[in-house]
C-alpha cells in the first residue's frame, strides 16, 4: 500500500529543509505523528523530521538558523521564520539506549542507524511511518500504513514487552484511540490490565505530562470511557475512580461532566493545567461537599 500526499497540506518550511538536506547529500523524511495525521485526514500539530545527518552536520548545514538541544541524544532545532523544527538523526537498535534523565523522561543515548532501525524502536506502528515529501514516497518498515487503514493502534513487537520497557506507552495508547478514534489491538487491550500498575513505578513527572496530554485532546470523555473499558481506570486513577465508580449516578455525572470539559477544550484551546486539574478533580470534590460530614449547603457549592 502507498499513498502520495497531497503537497498543499505539507508545511513548506518542513519540506525545505528535507529538501535542504537532501541536496546536502543525507538521506531525510518527514517523520512519525505528521505522517500519521495526514494519512488520517487530520492537520498534523506540528511536522518532525528524520535524517542520517548527525546534529553536528546539520549544523554545519544550517549554521546559526540551527541550535543543538539535549545531552544524550541529540536534536537539531531549526528556526524557519517564526516556526522551530525538529530534526532527529536516525536511531539505531533501541536495546539499552533508554534511559530517565534528571526531569524524569526517557532519553536515548547517541547511538545512530538506519531509517529502517528508527521506525522499529518507535512505539507504534502508525508512527513509524517516513515520508520523502520531494519523491512523494512513504516508506513503511513496520506496516504502519496497514493498520491506518484498519483503524487500529498496534505496538511495534510484542505488546507486553513493550508496555514493560516503557508502561508510559499505555497512556499514549489510550490518548491516541481517545484522540484520533482508533480502536486498540487486541494484544494491547489483553496486556492493559496486567501492565497498568507498572504506570505507577514511572517517574511522576513523565506520568503527569501524559496525564494531562491526554486531558487536552478534547476526548477525555471518550479516554474515561476506554479506561474503564479496559479494567484499568481503577489502577490509573483510583482517587476519581473510586468517587466515580461506586455510584452509577456519579459514574454518569462524570461523564457529562468531562463532554463539557471537552467542549470547552475544542471550542476555545488547551486551558491552563491549574484548571484542568481542578475540573479532573471535581467529582472528588462534589462528593465531600454531599458528604455527611459537611453541611448541606456552602456559600460556593
Amino acid at each position: 500500500m502507498s499513498a502520495t500526499l497531497p503537497a498543499q497540506r505539507l508545511d513548506r518550511d518542513a519540506v525545505a529543509i528535507v529538501s535542504r538536506l537532501q541536496r546536502e547529500g543525507y538521506t531525510a523524511y518527514l517523520v512519525g505523528g505528521c505522517v500519521r495525521d495526514l494519512l488520517l485526514g487530520g492537520e498534523p500539530k506540528d511536522f518532525d523530521i528524520g535524517t542520517s545527518a548527525s546534529p553536528e552536520e546539520c549544523k554545519e548545514v544550517f549554521g546559526r538558523r540551527c541550535r543543538l538541544i539535549g545531552r544524550r541524544f541529540k536534536l537539531a532545532h531549526i528556526r524557519a521564520g517564526s516556526q522551530i523544527f525538529e530534526v532527529a538523526t536516525f536511531r539505531g537498535p533501541p536495546e539499552d539506549q533508554e534511559v530517565v534523565d534528571d526531569s524524569g523522561f526517557v532519553v536515548r543515548a547517541n547511538s545512530y542507524g538506519t531509517p529502517e532501525q528508527d521506525a522499529i524502536s518507535r512505539d507504534f506502528t502508525m508512527n513509524g511511518l517516513f515520508y520523502d515529501p520531494i519523491t512523494g514516497q512513504i516508506h513503511d518498515y513496520v506496516g504502519g500504513q496497514d493498520d491506518i487503514a484498519a483503524g487500529t493502534i498496534r505496538t511495534i513487537g510484542d505488546a507486553s514487552q513493550r508496555f514493560r520497557e516503557d508502561p508510559v506507552r499505555l497512556l499514549r495508547a489510550i490518548k491516541f484511540a481517545a484522540r484520533l478514534n482508533l480502536k486498540l489491538h487486541d494484544d494491547i487491550v489483553a496486556t492493559a490490565q496486567e501492565t497498568a500498575p507498572l504506570v505507577h513505578d514511572c517517574p511522576v513527572a513523565r506520568v503527569t505530562e501524559e496525564f494531562f496530554r491526554i486531558f487536552e485532546t478534547g476526548h477525555a470523555e471518550d479516554a474515561f470511557q476506554l479506561m474503564h473499558k479496559l479494567g484499568t481506570l481503577e489502577t490509573l486513577l483510583p482517587e476519581i475512580s473510586e468517587v466515580i465508580l461506586t455510584d452509577p449516578e456519579r459514574w454518569d455525572y462524570a461523564l457529562e461532566w468531562l463532554k463539557q470539559v471537552d467542549r470547552v477544550v475544542l471550542a476555545h484551546g488547551v486551558l491552563p493545567r491549574e484548571s484542568t486539574f481542578g475540573l479532573l478533580i471535581w467529582p472528588i470534590v462534589q462528593a465531600g461537599l454531599e458528604s455527611d460530614d459537611l453541611p448541606p449547603k456552602t456559600d460556593w457549592g
